[in-house]
């Protein structure tokens, strides 16, 4: 019988074997993706080919024994890599006076899921980040924007749990800035701490305000344990490392609590156990999308403050068969009982149709500004 460590020498071999697999593999998409390239006709995503593709690694697997449902889950994380490194190739092309290499502000500190995000994002997006610029608030990010100290900049919009962000949604109208692409990221908070703590020696656990919102259950359990608010879950780590107080904890992702040199006290410890938050990112102009590419539009409104209003403007969506994913309603301080509505639609806002239906849409509307049009990431959460 093999010793533990000729087993994981083994299992170390598999996995390199795997990585190279993967490699070979994403260079066999990307030539896919030059194909269509060429070829405006052919569809980004064929999914009758998935589903081929589905169906052959699962009656593969059945003969070895595995679960046609992990593999399963491994072939949606492989096509979603996949159709993003298409969309690089196929609607990615910059101007030849475009950068080499972007920077990209946002709110946080290294490894804080802003950090990561931006990370998954770019996979998918034509140039590669030179620079994350991490900022103490959402403002100071888009004046970083502004300033043009980055070319990006991305900011949280929403929670599954939080629900919105507030202040962001106050930002898109006040600033003129546009949205370029959104991102989906899937929160595993951990609580970290000083090497040999435990949770019964803890005393206070800080973090971002809306992650210990996140976490109210399992901080409420902890007995004697209060919360305290910090500006960004990365830096409450590292927070607690220059305490150096074994009585501290902070709630953050497990990379930042790795980077700061933390032990992980706790995993899963947030009330619900889906908890994704949606970003957006935010370009000085807007950028035109593939119209292979599944896309969506960011708008805000204002409609007559009467019965019927609002209805009114949405029947307009309605009628032109438009799928309306997402209304947010914001009062306008100068204004009291007024307000201003924020909505996302599924759509291209090039295509004629499309158009038409916004031009529509306006005639019923006080105002009406496109906040951008983006590839349309939901399902990929």
């Amino acid at each position: 019988m093999k010793s533990l460590d000729q087993t994981r020498d083994e299992i170390d071999r598999i996995d390199r074997d795997l990585i190279q697999a993967l490699a070979e593999r994403m260079k066999l998409v990307s030539s896919v993706a030059a194909i269509k390239g060429e070829d405006p006709e052919v569809p980004l995503r064929n999914e009758e080919r998935e589903r081929e593709v589905f169906d052959a690694w699962a009656r593969e697997g059945q003969q070895y024994g595995l679960s046609p449902y992990f593999l399963g889950r491994i072939l949606r994380e492989v096509l979603n890599y996949s159709r993003r490194d298409q969309e690089s190739v196929i609607g990615g092309e910059l101007p030849v006076s475009g950068p080499s290499s972007v920077r990209v502000a946002y709110q946080g500190a290294p490894s804080s899921y802003s950090d990561l995000a931006i990370e998954k994002l770019f996979i998918s997006r034509p140039t590669p980040v030179r620079e994350r610029i991490g900022l103490h608030s959402f403002s100071a990010v888009l004046d970083a924007l502004g300033s043009g100290d980055a070319e990006y900049a991305l900011l949280p919009i929403e929670n599954t749990i939080a629900g919105s962000i507030i202040e962001v949604y106050r930002l898109l109208a006040e600033r003129d800035v546009h949205v370029i692409d959104e991102e989906y990221w899937l929160v595993e908070h951990v609580l970290a701490g000083m090497h040999g703590a435990g949770l019964k020696d803890l005393e206070v656990v800080r973090s971002h305000p809306v992650a210990l919102q996140q976490c109210e259950k399992f901080i409420d359990g902890l007995v004697g344990c209060r919360a305290e608010s910090y500006y960004d879950t990365a830096a409450s780590a590292r927070s607690v490392v220059e305490a150096g107080n074994p009585k501290v904890g902070a709630i953050c992702s497990e990379q930042a609590a790795l980077r700061a040199g933390l032990d992980i006290l706790q995993r899963n410890i947030a009330d619900r156990s889906h908890n994704t938050t949606r970003f957006l990112l935010l370009g000085p102009k807007p950028e035109s999308v593939d119209p292979r590419i599944n896309a969506k539009i960011s708008m805000l409104f204002t409609a007559d403050h009467r019965r019927g209003a609002l209805a009114s403007c949405l029947q307009r969506l309605a009628d032109e068969d438009i799928n309306l994913c997402k209304l947010e309603s914001r009062n306008l301080a100068d204004s009291p009982w007024q307000y201003l509505f924020y909505a996302d639609i599924e759509g291209n806002v090039e295509d004629p149709s499309m158009s038409s239906a916004l031009k529509n849409l306006e005639e019923h509307t006080n105002t009406l500004r496109i906040l951008g049009c983006y590839p349309n990431r939901s399902g990929e959460s």
